[in-house]
């Protein structure tokens, strides 16, 4: 059987089996603005080389002829809405570099993923109620002991119901609809709701960036994804020594001392699906938002500063680091990316 390893499926998470062992709960800020909210984050993504490392499922001999990816892309986040009326993340991320296989040669790579996600405020939990995503590009595929890299074209289509989703999940086929299986995922399935904080993939990085960042605290939550058949038990814990400084280059603003809160997100139960993502949001970070009232404040946002993760079967890393950011101004309408009907 063909395992399919979309190393540029960025967030959708690659997780890992650690556990989180925390047991403060955490209090909510929505720092994004409460309402008529407009912000729009855009990231410069580079990789950094490091040695192989072993798998979950392999030996380090395995990790070494893996291929290895290189390139630069950019990755785009709006949130807007607010209030009763809820928020819309949308987001667009691309990627232009190369595959490097084992015996030398190289494969192009230009991806493209789009998503967007529809949920409530917080008197509702940020609820999700739907969310779409399209992906464009290549895949590494493990099978019979080789790589190989094939094309990926695939989007996935969810909608919530009060105890079950309904998730629609499909590659582009030959008749050039999307209609055909990825791996040995059903065209469509029902997920089972389960109780506490819940949310969709394409959400993960506000819900984590809403919650108050102290030492020592965790916010468990179920996340649900177009390419999992069921939801998924995972955490978001800000450990003790986690608060440091990094470098970073916003607006043009060059600081080589922003201090940051660091959050590692992993899979909290279940089969060991990769590695963790680990999100770094910056403290103090004073700057206008909204409040409830629909007048602007100024407050500490916490922004998403920088997101690292592993490139799969290597040790190589994906860095996402934040190089733009727009607050407050009411974006044009565009239309928003759906299905084709059935």
């Amino acid at each position: 059987m063909k395992k399919i390893i979309a190393i540029l499926l960025s967030v959708v998470l690659l997780l890992s089996l650690t556990a989180c062992s925390a047991p403060e709960l955490p209090s909510f800020t929505t720092n994004w603005g409460k309402e008529d909210v407009f912000e729009k984050s855009t990231y410069k993504i580079t990789i950094q080389e490091a040695k192989p490392v072993a798998t979950e499922d392999s030996s380090a001999d395995k990790a070494v002829k893996a291929p290895r990816l290189s390139g630069e892309g950019t990755y785009t986040s709006t949130i807007s809405g607010g209030g009763s009326v809820g928020y819309k993340i949308e987001t667009t991320m691309t990627f232009v570099g190369k595959y490097t296989m084992a015996d030398g040669s190289t494969v192009p790579v230009d991806d493209t993923v789009s998503s967007y996600v529809n949920f409530s405020d917080l008197m509702q939990d940020f609820r999700p109620t739907s969310s779409y995503k399209n992906y464009q590009g290549k895949t590494v595929v493990y099978s019979n002991k080789a790589y190989t890299v094939e094309d990926l074209n695939y989007e996935s289509t969810i909608t919530y119901g009060e105890d079950e989703a309904t998730v629609k999940t499909a590659q582009l086929g030959a008749t050039g609809a999307y209609d055909t299986q990825v791996s040995t995922i059903p065209l469509m399935f029902n997920i089972k709701l389960p109780s506490g904080n819940l949310y969709d993939n394409e959400q993960i990085f506000y819900m984590l960036r809403s919650f108050g960042k102290v030492e020592g605290t965790s916010l468990p939550f179920s996340v649900v994804t177009g390419t999992a058949q069921e939801a998924i038990p995972m955490s978001g814990s800000i450990n003790v020594g986690s608060t440091f400084e990094i470098a970073t280059d916003i607006d043009g603003v060059k600081n080589d001392k922003t201090k940051v809160k660091g959050v590692l997100v992993q899979k909290t139960s279940g089969e060991n699906n990769g590695s963790p993502i680990e999100l770094f949001y910056a403290i103090n970070d004073q700057g206008a938002i909204n409040n409830a009232s629909g007048s602007t404040k100024n407050d500490d946002r916490s922004r998403l500063v920088r997101i690292e993760q592993l490139v799969p079967y290597t040790a190589d890393r994906m860095i996402f680091d934040l190089v733009e950011y727009q607050y407050g101004e009411t974006p044009e309408p565009t239309p928003t990316p759906t299905p084709e009907a059935e």
